[in-house]
């Protein structure tokens, strides 16, 4: 049987929520995928889960690995050893999936060699927001290739044959840095790599940044809710409209001078004008500027 896509799912401590993140791969309208669970030290509840999906489905195979250095990042690249996807797919064990993500990354990779789409964030309040990189502007490029801009690892594919021309595959991030950005920046700064874009909403992020005071079985409820929404009809139009709440929200001006005011002080000027690039890209052009106009100035 043909592969088109190796969808990639690295593993640590997650127990349960992992099932969501399977099941969502598993559920995309291209059948012909391979789901490879990277374990990275995971905990027994997680051998459990993948004995049961691995019995009734021949395209999930688990890869139980110790705990490596960082975040486990040689299992992945041991793993891509094993691939036979035409595209390699990337999905956080806390992350989802729409239905269209993979069908979406194998037609932006007809003609390149690294794509991203765009995924939406989300907070247990349930502000959604995101943070869009178009990879076929130059200034998102080289922001990326600097990793002072990208985007997570779920909004990631490339095809398989570019990965196996790498000088290094996934290896051991330096401390200090994000493991996903420090991929990306080594595929864009590949000699000839072809980098494209989409905007279309194909992934959901429940960043655990904002959930270090939820137990796991709180956090599997939360995932297991979400994982129910974005299956109903109109599910992706709601999150747009609240990743538009968001910008005009945050008075995002996109203007001759490219200045974007947002609640994070700490950016610094380049992560702005990225920023500000970004939203004028994404947001949906006349649509947003007729919103903040009817927005009262701060």
């Amino acid at each position: 049987m043909s592969v088109q896509a190796t969808i990639l799912i690295p593993t640590h401590d997650h127990g349960p929520i992992i099932r969501h993140a399977i099941e969502c791969a598993l559920g995309q309208t291209v059948r012909d995928v391979e789901v490879f669970v990277v374990g990275d030290g995971a905990p027994d509840v997680t051998r459990s889960i993948l004995r049961d999906f691995t019995a009734r489905d021949p395209r999930v195979r688990f890869f139980d690995n110790p705990k490596g250095p960082r975040l486990g990042e040689v299992h992945r690249h041991a793993a891509l050893g094993e691939a036979r996807g035409r595209i390699v797919c990337y999905l956080a064990d806390d992350d989802l999936y729409f239905e269209d993500h993979v069908a979406t990354m194998l037609a932006l990779l007809e003609d390149a060699d690294f794509a991203g789409a765009l995924g939406a964030r989300i907070t247990p309040g349930g502000t959604v927001y995101c943070a869009p990189v178009d990879m076929r502007n130059a200034t998102h490029r080289n922001l990326m290739k600097a990793r002072l801009a990208g985007f997570g690892l779920s909004s990631g594919a490339h095809t398989l044959a570019f990965y196996r021309t790498l000088p290094f595959g996934w290896r051991t991030t330096p401390a200090g840095r994000p493991t996903d950005s420090y991929m990306w920046s080594q595929i864009l700064g590949a000699p000839g790599c072809r980098a494209t874009s989409s905007f279309h909403l194909t992934a959901v992020h429940l960043p655990s940044m904002f959930r270090r005071d939820m137990t796991v079985e709180e956090r599997d409820v939360e995932t297991a809710r979400w994982a129910a929404e974005i299956r109903k009809p109109g599910a992706r139009e709601r999150l747009a409209e609240k990743l538009v709440e968001w910008f005009v929200s945050e008075r995002v001006r996109i203007d001759e001078t490219s200045i974007v005011r947002v609640r994070n002080r700490m950016l610094a000027t380049p992560r702005l004008r990225w920023l500000a690039l970004a939203a004028r890209t994404v947001l949906v052009g006349p649509r947003l500027d007729r919103l903040a106009s009817r927005s009262t100035p701060r």
